[in-house]
């Protein structure tokens, strides 16, 4: 095993344990695989980890952690930038694994429930899936710097797209963000990131706007 997977693997070993499963390393090893092709820049380990991270700080705080962990996991487990159906086949992995594994089918169906959640953000009733798609969206406020990164990541991930349509459909992406009352769900993401997304998008629209590079 590659030693920077280590912490990965030890994770998803405890997971499995919490809902009294076997280890499955195949399908971990196929999460992993996944996770490091070669059209994704941003979506990627680090993102996984980053996001895995995260739960761990507001765990106390979930109602289902198991699922959220599950959630997390597999949320763009398939990303292909072409495609529009990516939560919907990462949502259905999920939910094959756990019915196949034997857990129960109510956690199989939150979990896909969670990850479709990921495809437009929207509000949602549920706490799990409020700190799901929280977590999500944690770049967002990141420093002013990362954000730059993050946004030139996408870039490289849609490289397809002709600049000028690439601006334009960017730009209307994060102007949806700025229309929401609040960008994130919880308090514990608000407090800590609101502002500064806010900050970074408008930024960037500037940026985009102006045809300037990221």
């Amino acid at each position: 095993m590659n030693p920077s997977h280590s912490e990965l693997w030890q994770r998803w070993r405890n997971l499995m344990a919490t809902l009294d499963c076997a280890e499955h390393r195949q399908t971990y090893e196929k999460l992993i695989t996944a996770y490091t092709e070669p059209q994704r820049h941003y979506h990627t380990l680090d993102h996984l980890r980053d996001c895995l991270g995260w739960m761990t700080e507001v765990q106390a705080l979930l109602e289902n952690p198991a699922e959220v962990a599950l959630t997390l996991w597999f949320h763009d487990a398939i990303y292909q930038p072409r495609s529009v159906s990516n939560e919907v086949d990462s949502a259905a992995w999920a939910r094959d694994f756990l019915i196949d594994t034997g857990v129960d089918g109510t956690i199989a169906k939150q979990v896909s429930t969670h990850i479709l959640a990921t495809q437009t953000h929207e509000v949602s009733a549920n706490l799990d899936c409020q700190f799901v798609l929280d977590i999500d969206l944690v770049i967002l406020g990141s420093s002013s710097e990362r954000f730059r990164q993050f946004e030139s990541q996408i870039r490289e991930e849609y490289q397809w797209v002709p600049v000028a349509e690439y601006r334009e459909k960017r730009t209307a992406i994060l102007q949806k963000f700025l229309e929401k009352e609040t960008m994130y769900q919880t308090e514990f993401f608000a407090q800590r990131f609101e502002k500064q997304a806010r900050e970074n998008i408008r930024g960037v629209i500037a940026l985009l706007t102006h045809g300037l590079r990221l």
